[in-house]
């Protein structure tokens, strides 16, 4: 058996090109994030900007591990997978403190239009039907829960969009071991 001793993962290195990395595909989701809500009539069209920002937050991660390996030297899966938690985990900070800024202090009515476009999706829903009390009370629950809402979305979903292209992006940037 080869038991060969893995070098200590280089947690300055991810740090310094996780907030680059992060900070990118954090700006990445803020600007789909303005898009959506400026083309918010255009269902088909923003459909198109969200699938493009997730496309473009993937080659960002993509990128990033790229960046790791040219600096490193080689990258490992463990590597691949931690520099892309880093990232995703900067760039879903940096987007909830966006979020929070856009619906608390630049665009507070959003959160009203946000209430009454959920007001009238339950009224279409069956279980809802002649039941306003129901009503009133899912939307309660749901403004009480929204700030939670935008910190642990945010954050869970950058975050899962970075790992998942980071074990793609590993996968296709690791080093290959030698066969024996």
């Amino acid at each position: 058996m080869n038991n060969v001793q893995k070098p200590p993962i280089p947690h300055k290195l991810l740090f310094r090109i996780a907030l680059n990395y992060g900070s990118i595909m954090a700006i990445i989701g803020v600007v789909g994030f303005v898009l959506n809500n400026a083309f918010a009539d255009h269902s088909a069209l923003a459909s198109v900007i969200s699938i493009s920002a997730y496309v473009a937050a993937a080659f960002t991660v993509y990128y990033g591990i790229k960046k790791f390996k040219s600096d490193y030297g080689s990258v490992s899966m463990r590597d691949g997978l931690m520099l892309s938690l880093y990232i995703g985990v900067v760039s879903g900070l940096i987007i909830t403190a966006y979020m929070y800024l856009y619906y608390y202090v630049i665009s507070p009515g959003a959160i009203d239009r946000l209430m009454e476009q959920q007001r009238a999706a339950l009224e279409k829903m069956d279980q809802y039907k002649d039941q306003p009390e129901k009503i009133a009370k899912q939307l309660a629950t749901f403004r009480n829960g929204f700030p939670y809402f935008i910190l642990f979305g945010a954050i869970a979903g950058q975050v899962f969009i970075s790992m998942l292209a980071g074990l793609t992006s590993a996968f296709m940037l690791k080093d290959q071991e030698q066969a024996q």
